[in-house]
C-alpha cells in the first residue's frame, strides 16, 4: 500500500501545476459524483422505506378500525343470540296463536306445518306453511305486522291471498304464508 502511495506522490510531483489542478478537479469531481450517487441512492431508499411505513401505518389504522367494528358487531350478534335462545322455533304454533288472537284472526288460523329446513353456517333456517281461512283483511294485516315486528327471529318470506265471497259483513280472504324461523343449529353446539 505504501508503494502505491509513493508512486502516486511521485506522479503528482512530476506533473505541471496546470495538470495537478486538472487532476485535483477530476478527483474532486469524481468524489462529488460519488457523493451525489450515494445521496440519490440513500434518498430513494428512504423514500421507499417512508412509503412502506406510511402503508403499514394505514394498514394498522384500518386493522384497528376493523377490530372496533368487529367488537361492536360481535356484541350485537351476542345480544341477538341471547334473544334467539329464548325463542323455540318448534313452538311457532304457540307464537302464531298468540299473534292471531291479538290480531283477531284466531278462528281462521290452521296449524303451521314445517315445509323445509336448511343449515346456514351455525344456524338452522326452518320454513313453515301457515294458512288462515276466511279472515278479514285488517286482521290479516295486523297478524303480518305482529310477525314482522316480533322480537323473535322470524319473518314472512312470502304471502299469497285470495278473496272469499262473503254474503254479509266485511270482505274475507284466505291467506297462505311462508314463515321462516332462525335458530342456532343444535348439531353445531
Amino acid at each position: 500500500m505504501s508503494a502505491l502511495g509513493d508512486r502516486l506522490r511521485e506522479q503528482v510531483q512530476t506533473m505541471s501545476a496546470r495538470d495537478r489542478k486538472l487532476a485535483l478537479g477530476l478527483v474532486v469531481g469524481l468524489v462529488l459524483v460519488a457523493l451525489g450517487g450515494a445521496t440519490y441512492g440513500l434518498h430513494a431508499m428512504l423514500v421507499d422505506q417512508s412509503t412502506r411505513v406510511e402503508a403499514a401505518v394505514g394498514n394498522l389504522r384500518d386493522a384497528r378500525d376493523l377490530a372496533a367494528q368487529y367488537a361492536a358487531l360481535r356484541g350485537k350478534i351476542d345480544a341477538a343470540e341471547t334473544k334467539m335462545a329464548s325463542f323455540r322455533p318448534n313452538q311457532l304454533g304457540t307464537y302464531l296463536e298468540t299473534w292471531a288472537k291479538d290480531a283477531g284472526v284466531h278462528e281462521g288460523l290452521r296449524a303451521p306445518s314445517e315445509s323445509g329446513s336448511q343449515s346456514v353456517g351455525a344456524y338452522k333456517e326452518r320454513e313453515y306453511r301457515v294458512e288462515l281461512q276466511e279472515v278479514t283483511l285488517e286482521g290479516a294485516t295486523r297478524l303480518l305486522h305482529a310477525i314482522e315486528s316480533s322480537p323473535y327471529p322470524v319473518l314472512v318470506r312470502s304471502a299469497a291471498w285470495a278473496g272469499v265471497n262473503a254474503k254479509d259483513g266485511p270482505r274475507k280472504i284466505n291467506l297462505r304464508l311462508q314463515v321462516v324461523t332462525f335458530a342456532r343449529d343444535e348439531e353445531t353446539k
